[in-house]
């Protein structure tokens, strides 16, 4: 994607028309993380969920918080060495809706034409995107799930939630 003069241009926000295209595009799967220059943790996680879609061989979308300060969202991504695409801000009334910017950063994962259901608001240890990712992508499977491991039938949580984050 060639990256305009003026990064924050309306004509490369990222819209519903794009998501349309990003979902017909992989049948297999892919992330979506929207994140916030304002809050340190989602600019370290979005390091860590490129390192987490690479060995799970899914591409990472990054999308800027739309209320994000331009020149703070540009200095961040010079000092982190960032891709510029990092600086495609979100515009999708779709995301919008489904409550993408209530809390940054938020993974979102989409195979077979569709988002999942569930997001994964707020910065959380790869091991954790890890096994939420594989839990959405499992739901989202044409195929029908040979087992239900990924939820806890006690309580109906799905088993992600349960993974402990490492202790530093």
């Amino acid at each position: 994607m060639d990256v305009p003069a003026k990064p924050f241009a309306e004509e490369w926000a990222f819209t519903d028309r794009d998501l349309e295209t990003l979902l017909a595009s992989s049948r297999a799967g892919g992330l979506i993380y929207i994140w916030s220059p304002h809050m340190p943790y989602s600019v370290k996680g979005l390091r860590e969920i490129r390192a987490v879609g690479e060995r799970l061989a899914l591409p990472v979308t990054a999308l800027l918080d739309p209320q994000a300060d331009a020149a703070l969202s540009a200095s961040v991504v010079d000092e982190e060495a960032l891709p510029s695409t990092d600086l495609r801000y979100l515009r999708s009334t779709k995301l919008f809706e489904r409550g993408a910017t209530l809390h940054f950063p938020t993974l979102l994962v989409f195979s077979h034409g569709r988002v999942s259901q569930q997001m994964l608001p707020g910065y959380t240890s790869p091991a954790v995107c890890e096994a939420f990712i594989k839990n959405q992508l499992a739901v989202m499977s044409p195929q029908p799930m040979a087992d239900v491991a990924h939820l806890d039938a006690h309580r109906m949580r799905p088993a992600w939630t349960e993974i402990a984050e490492p202790q530093p």
